[in-house]
This record gives structure tokens, sequence and C-alpha cells, in this order.
């Protein structure tokens, strides 16, 4: 096996983007408001899941599906930027949306800063409630396809011996099969036998295929 064995072409797919179903929760407890909004995110077709508490929202199921969460910050039971901490803490990933009245105006600059997409005030328009949510629906499906590009690829290199993981960074840093094989005082044949293992269990077939798939690990990887 050549260093230049694997090609330049071919080792990457490129995936239809299937349209995916996508949900947006609603949390506000002014009942009128949150039939409104309701009613409005539906005739533009979204699909619409309405809470009227934070409670009622922590003990519900959220699905796998893209989505978004819009949430009133001012609520009696307990406040939008509350629940919104208490779901950081629990790992929850998808874009907020705070609604504020002008009293509200300080918590939702603290859900931004914490994380939150985007704060509207009220009295919301709709139109722009709308293009927010649909950018917030976009975000989440880049977030989860790339988290499961990001899962998939490190399920591929557990499969890797330790050897192979080590040899795979060696290439991945530029050094050629006579290189790699001094570097570890092991025989050329061995080393081109571990490239063949790695382009086979990793699903690449060039180096520069290699390094762009480590580079979607995390710094710390």
């Amino acid at each position: 096996m050549h260093d230049n064995m694997l090609n330049d072409s071919g080792d990457e797919t490129n995936v239809p983007n299937h349209k995916m179903r996508s949900y947006v929760y609603l949390v506000d407890d002014d009942r009128v408001l949150r039939d409104s909004l309701v009613f409005v995110l539906e005739k533009a077709g979204l699909d619409c899941v309405s809470f009227s508490s934070p409670t009622e929202f922590l003990h519900a199921k959220i699905h796998d599906a893209p989505g978004c969460l819009i949430l009133d910050l001012a609520m009696p039971e307990m406040s939008g930027l509350e629940l919104y901490r208490q779901l950081l803490a629990k790992g929850f990933t998808k874009p907020v949306i705070v609604l504020t009245g002008c009293g509200s105006v300080p918590s939702a600059v603290e859900a931004m800063r914490i994380g939150a997409a985007e704060f509207l005030e009220k009295p919301i328009e709709h139109s722009i409630l709308i293009d927010r949510i649909r950018q917030a629906i976009t975000r989440d499906q880049e977030y989860q396809s790339t988290a499961s590009e990001l899962r998939e690829l490190k399920q591929k290199i557990q499969t890797l011996t330790a050897r192979e993981q080590e040899v795979m960074h060696l290439i991945a840093q530029g050094l050629l099969t006579k290189q790699i094989a001094s570097k570890l005082a092991i025989s050329i044949k061995t080393i081109e036998v571990h490239r063949s293992n790695l382009s086979k269990k990793l699903g690449v077939t060039s180096v520069a295929g290699l390094i762009r798939l480590l580079a979607k690990l995390p710094p710390s990887n």
C-alpha cells in the first residue's frame, strides 16, 4: 500500500436532505395568547404543542424531531428564565425564543446571555415570530445533523485498535508510511495493514478525507 493509496474522490457521500417533521413548543400561562399563537402557527403549517405552565412542560415528552421552544418569561408559578436554566441543566439543546413584556426585558437579556436564540417583545408581530421559528428549526436541524455525524464518527473510532488510532493520528499529521514505521519501530508492511484497516473502518479513501473527518472532533479528542 502506498502513501497515496487513497483517492481524493469518493471519500464522502452526499446524503439527500429529506424533509422532517418538526415541532414548536409553546409555554405561556396566558390562555388567550397561547390559543391565539397556536392557531396562527398551525395556520402557517407548523406543528405546535402548547403548555400552560413550566411544570407541565418539564413533565412532557419532547420529540427527538427538530423543533424549538417559545417561552414566556413572566409566569407566576416559575419564571421562564428559571425554567430555561433548569432545561439547560438537563441538557436541553433546542433553540429557545423568549417572549417578553415591557417589564421583563432584563430577564430577556439574561436569557440571551445564557443561550436563547431570540427574544421578541409583546405584542408579537406574527410574521416576525414565524420567521424566527423557521430559522430556529433550521438551526436545530443543523445541530442534530452535526451531533449525529459526531456520534457516528466516535463509534467508528472506538472500533479501532490502540495502534490503529496511533497510526491514524500520525497520518493526519502528514507522516508517510516509512516515517510512521520508523517512528513506531514496526515494519512498513504492518503500517500498510493498519492503513487498510483505517480505510475500511472509517470509510475514508484519502488522507484528505481522514483529516476532514478528524476535524469534526472536539479539540479534546
